[in-house]
């Protein structure tokens, strides 16, 4: 976790861009233990950096696993309190459209 945070906090990028091969999104995959909600600790600590250091309005998050075409949100949904784009899954056929959670867009 630290790299992140140094990462994060020495850069002097516009965008600080987190990859995370699972989403962060509140509501998605529920009863599933693939996503951020499994590492509350984690997330809430991210979330309190990133929020602690001024980061919000300049880091984002891209996200997979969703099996879904894709989604956006702005950041009221995530568990870090950053914007997500969740990227479109390769293999769409194998989707799992009851669980996409909510989206801001």
């Amino acid at each position: 976790k630290q790299w992140l945070k140094d990462g994060l906090s020495s850069s002097s990028a516009t965008w600080k861009i987190i990859v995370s091969t699972i989403t962060s999104n509140y509501f998605a995959r529920p009863g599933n233990i693939d996503h951020w909600g499994s590492f509350t600790f984690e997330a809430n600590e991210m979330k309190n950096f990133i929020k602690n250091n001024g980061l919000e309005d300049s880091t984002i998050m891209i996200s997979g696993d969703l099996h879904t075409g894709g989604a956006v949100d702005d950041g009221c949904a995530n568990r870090w309190g950053i914007p997500e784009l969740g990227v479109p899954h390769t293999n769409l056929g194998n989707g799992n459209a009851d669980s996409l959670g909510e989206w801001s867009e």
